[in-house]
């Protein structure tokens, strides 16, 4: 395939995402079937912190900070609502609500946040 075709080509070699479908609901995807297809499922996982992400992430983190001043946040609380992960201090029936930062960080490792 040249680089051109990319799309032709992932569109010929990978299933489709009916096929796909059927397999999970028939109960029949499994990490087998992932490999067997060459598909990563942890894909989105395993992307490498760029410099340019990691400054989008610090600019998010001063910004929540200076947002709820009156918060006592740790690394690991701040980690925690940029993933979306519930916890007594904040809860996410609460903290859901700020949908600019809950959630908006699953792509980058959870450890790694909580060292920003």
């Amino acid at each position: 395939c040249t680089s051109m075709s990319n799309h032709l080509c992932d569109s010929i070699t990978k299933p489709s995402l009916k096929d796909l479908l059927q397999l999970y609901f028939n109960d029949k995807l499994t990490e087998e079937t992932f490999h067997r297809l060459h598909i990563d499922p942890y894909e989105h996982l395993n992307q490498p912190l760029t410099e340019r992400r990691a400054i989008l992430v610090r600019n998010d983190i001063r910004s929540l900070l200076s947002i709820h001043e009156d918060q006592q946040f740790t690394g690991r609380s701040v980690a925690r609502i940029l993933q979306g992960i519930s916890s007594p201090c904040f809860p996410a029936e609460v903290w859901g609500r700020m949908y600019m930062y809950w959630r908006k960080h699953l792509n980058v490792e959870f450890n790694i946040l909580c060292k920003m």
